[in-house]
C-alpha cells in the first residue's frame, strides 16, 4: 500500500489529483524508494499531470531545492497551472 502526501479531489471535474513533494531527493535510499513509487502510481492508471493525467487519477510532484528549501513561488504556480480554469 502506498500513501501520497496529498490527495485532492475535484467532485465537480472528476479529477483526483495525487501530490507528492519530493523531499530528499539528493539521498539516494529516498530516490530509489520514490522511482519504485513511481513505478507503482503508473501501474495503477495514474499518470503525471505532464501527460494528461490516467484513467485513475493525476501524479503532481514538487521538490525542495539541492539545498534543502522550497520554491513557495513555483510551488504556487504549479497550483495554478495543474488546477487552472
Amino acid at each position: 500500500m502506498r500513501f501520497p502526501d496529498f490527495i485532492i479531489e475535484d467532485v465537480e471535474s472528476g479529477i483526483t489529483v495525487y501530490w507528492e513533494h519530493l523531499g530528499m531527493m539528493a539521498d539516494p535510499y529516498y530516490r530509489h524508494r520514490w522511482e519504485q513509487k513511481q513505478r507503482w502510481y503508473r501501474d495503477q492508471g495514474i499518470v503525471v499531470w505532464e501527460k494528461g493525467g490516467g484513467p485513475n487519477g493525476t501524479l503532481v510532484t514538487s521538490q525542495d531545492s539541492d539545498r534543502g528549501g522550497i520554491d513557495s513561488g513555483a510551488i504556487e504556480r504549479l497550483i495554478d497551472e495543474v488546477f487552472k480554469p
